[in-house]
């Protein structure tokens, strides 16, 4: 077996470092083979998981046992990682098919991965930072606790604090590795191809309805039956994943090919929803990334290039496509800055916490308060920021600042423009999200700890685990 196919099996990326003349052109045709059939064979899962019911179930206790086998027995830990992001990816595919595990499993599921590995490299040194933040959160639990019945309570904090608890988790976790260019692409191309079961889903919606009434908001049928604003957010992940993906230097032309096609399907997928944030967050990520990368002319070129294509495909083909095939209502909602109530959830929130202010009411006890809002029924919130103040009081604006601790210690450790550059891109996407709906799926959480990783060029051995050793993270063979 070449030198280059090892590689490419160890990492399940596309290699970079392959042979020349014909030996190398078959390399790269084979990459880029199996990262299309990889990509594309979610679209028959997707088809199979809406015609027979236990597909998604059989996906998701699959996923979750490559998970635990690779963070409990695994030899190279780092495919930890890669299942992580693959389980980012497919969370929303398990909520809109009905999966027969409960809600949150998809944060639980990276608590669970990324606790083993972690705890396996448990003498590798790790920033107490995680640990405070979700520490500041546990006290006000006693007021929900005594304040709603067992079972309702349980709910609550469940659905309130497993996403902070995932992002502790995923913190920790990433803070033990160094993440070299292939196996980040790695990451990149579990996440892309996971959220094609998504796109899948929402495509096949949109094709079989008989009828679809598009109005000034969000739109469940081109969301793939399911609720848009989760839909278009991991759609606008999955954006994003691709553009950065296409973006890199060594990455051939065929795999950019690839990796555009994949972009343009999730933003265009993510705006037919008409929930905005799908599109602003792969926006804003993409704009940070371009202008953090753009300063040496070499850079500079490239996107230029890519962004005149991008410009001539969106507002030619794209743009006008959309704006005709929702009779005109897709121009009409991004034209609409209405934040949809989002205002009247976080006024109410300040005002909870004014009334409040040591330990707050209690965590998922700040939507009995939003009744007053433009909502006709008590509404969770929708800020994660405002919602730390609301229900944990001067503890979750300590846990603020903790977070923003952990933002500013990625950024200063970063040892290169471009590494820098993956920190505030990565970082943004996780605050843009938690600000629009707070963290009511993994991706949040996941990425904000992919974005404390350190991103290093030199490519570095990971040593087997022993009886006596400590596993390291970070390395291929």
């Amino acid at each position: 077996m070449s030198t280059a196919t090892t590689e490419y099996i160890d990492n399940y990326t596309p290699a970079v470092a392959v042979p020349h003349g014909k030996s190398a052109a078959k390399t790269r045709w084979g990459s880029a083979t199996f990262t299309t059939l990889f990509i594309l064979a979610h679209l028959p899962l997707a088809y199979a998981a809406v015609h027979i019911s236990y597909v998604s179930t059989l996906h998701a206790v699959a996923t979750f046992a490559v998970g635990i086998w690779c963070a409990a027995f695994g030899k190279r830990l780092m495919r930890v990682a890669y299942v992580g992001a693959y389980i980012v990816g497919s969370e929303v595919f398990w909520r809109m098919n009905h999966a027969h595990i409960f809600w949150e499993a998809g944060k639980y599921a990276l608590v669970i991965i990324f606790v083993i590995a972690a705890w396996r490299a448990r003498r590798q040194k790790s920033s107490p930072l995680p640990f405070i933040y979700f520490a500041l959160l546990i006290p006000s639990i006693m007021i929900t606790i005594t304040n709603l019945d067992l079972s309702t309570a349980r709910n609550a904090i469940s659905f309130n604090l497993s996403g902070p608890l995932a992002l502790a988790a995923s913190v920790w976790f990433f803070s033990k590795i160094k993440i070299t260019p292939s196996q980040f692409r790695g990451i990149l191309l579990a996440l892309i191809g996971a959220t094609m079961a998504v796109a899948g889903r929402t495509m096949l919606w949109t094709m079989t309805a008989k009828a679809i009434d598009f109005g000034n908001r969000s739109n469940f049928t081109t969301s793939g039956g399911f609720g848009p604003n989760q839909v278009a957010s991991i759609l606008g992940l999955g954006a994003l994943a691709s553009f950065i993906y296409l973006m890199d230097r060594k990455v051939s032309p065929s795999l950019r090919f690839v990796f555009f096609c994949t972009m343009t399907l999730y933003a265009t997928q993510s705006a037919l929803t008409l929930a905005r944030e799908g599109v602003y967050e792969f926006a804003l990520g993409m704009i940070l990334y371009v202008i953090l990368q753009s300063r040496d002319s070499r850079s500079g070129l490239q996107f230029a290039v890519i962004g005149i294509v991008v410009f001539f495909i969106a507002s030619r083909l794209l743009l006008p496509h959309l704006e005709h095939f929702t009779g005109g209502e897709f121009g009409a909602r991004f034209d609409n800055t209405n934040p949809t109530g989002r205002g009247a959830i976080i006024m109410d929130d300040i005002q909870v916490w004014r009334d409040n202010p040591l330990f707050g009411i209690g965590p998922g006890r700040s939507m009995y308060y939003h009744e007053n809002s433009m909502f006709e029924n008590a509404e969770a919130a929708h800020t994660e920021f405002s919602r730390l103040l609301a229900e944990h009081g001067l503890l979750g604006l300590l846990a603020l600042f903790v977070l923003a601790a952990m933002f500013i210690s990625a950024i200063r450790k970063a040892q290169s423009r471009r590494a820098r550059a993956l920190t505030i891109c990565l970082a943004s996407y996780a605050f843009a999200f938690m600000a629009v709906a707070a963290m009511r799926i993994a991706a949040p959480s996941f990425i904000f700890g992919l974005a404390t990783a350190t991103f290093v060029n030199a490519r570095k051995r990971e040593p087997l685990p022993s009886a006596d050793t400590p596993v390291a993270l970070a390395g291929e063979a």
